[in-house]
């Protein structure tokens, strides 16, 4: 998130990524070194800014507005769905986040599905009314 609140950054993007993919230390660890590669052994981390929803309600509870206020994440194996297909369902629509990532965290919704990590804005804080969804 730091990176992406950066000066760097906003020089070079006019605004910020829905989706992305990243590479970090355990990707690189996992990459072939010999013959006997077995790419379900590594994974990469996958990112959607529509994990992270707020939605904004009127007093009749309809849904007026929404705002995106980070990212959800987690791991992906390269071996399926791997990383380019991956990106590519994110941003058609035809699968979740939480459909392409490894079930790992302890968050589960109101289906018991396991849900993503979240990080947030630097600037948003999150209050226990707010409804974030997935």
């Amino acid at each position: 998130m730091a990176y992406f609140e950066s000066p760097e950054f906003s020089q070079l993007n006019r605004e910020s990524l829905h989706h992305f993919i990243a590479v970090d230390d355990i990707t690189l660890s996992s990459l072939p070194d010999s013959e006997s590669y077995d790419p379900s052994g590594c994974t990469f981390i996958l990112a959607s800014a529509s994990a992270a929803i707020v939605w904004h309600r009127d007093a009749d509870g309809d849904i007026v507005a929404s705002d995106y206020v980070g990212y959800g994440y987690g791991r992906c194996a390269i071996g399926w769905p791997g990383p380019y297909s991956a990106w590519v369902n994110l941003s058609v629509g035809n699968m979740d986040l939480f459909e392409l990532i490894e079930r790992t965290g302890d968050e589960t919704d109101e289906y018991g599905l396991k849900q993503p990590k979240k990080v947030y804005w630097s600037n948003y804080t999150h209050n226990a009314e707010d409804e974030v969804e997935l």
